[in-house]
């Protein structure tokens, strides 16, 4: 070439520096992210409520293997929103197991329930279990309504209508 040289080696280069480039951006979108959620255990389950006096507070346990579990959570987050002003607190515990926990939190944070949320960690699930409700299985999904009291109002276990849960929630909130 004229007064210049031509070398092929840039050309050869610039694919190659831009697979280098996106496998490194790939390897740090798809390392785990730091988990949000928080252990709770039986002792921790009725400090929570504690710290929650003076609210309505529906506790929801649920798993990410839970289809009614899943399918209900998108509405109730949205019926948290919306209630949070007036004095509700919305509380999720997931019963997945720890290499579960990041598949959890990202159900979650899609479908904007409200964090923190909390995962068990019992040393015993069956005092777990009985520390939440002694009449309760273990069975999910499984949501707990408690008045400003902290005292238990509802217990729903199974599938259940949020149009349901609003309206036993709105009840609680007027006392």
């Amino acid at each position: 070439m004229n007064g210049g040289s031509f070398s092929l080696r840039p050309l050869f280069f610039a694919p190659l520096r831009l697979c280098v480039k996106l496998f490194l951006v790939c390897s740090v979108l798809s390392a785990a992210s730091p988990l949000l959620l928080k252990p709770v255990d039986e002792a921790g389950y009725q400090q929570l409520l504690k710290q929650n006096a003076g609210k309505v507070v529906l506790v929801d346990i649920w798993a990410a293997w839970c289809e009614p579990c899943r399918a209900m959570m998108p509405e109730t987050a949205k019926l948290a929103k919306r209630l949070a002003p007036e004095g509700f607190r919305y509380i999720t515990v997931t019963i997945d197991n720890p290499e579960e926990l990041n598949y959890a939190q990202k159900f979650l944070l899609k479908t904007g329930a409200p964090f923190p949320g909390y995962y068990r960690k019992a040393k015993d699930d069956e005092a777990f279990i009985k520390a939440v409700d002694a009449r309760w299985s273990g069975s999910l999904p499984a949501l707990f309504l408690y008045d400003r009291q902290g005292h238990k109002a509802k217990s729903y276990i199974g599938a259940v209508p949020v149009s349901q849960l609003e309206s036993d929630i709105r009840e609680l909130l007027r006392k």
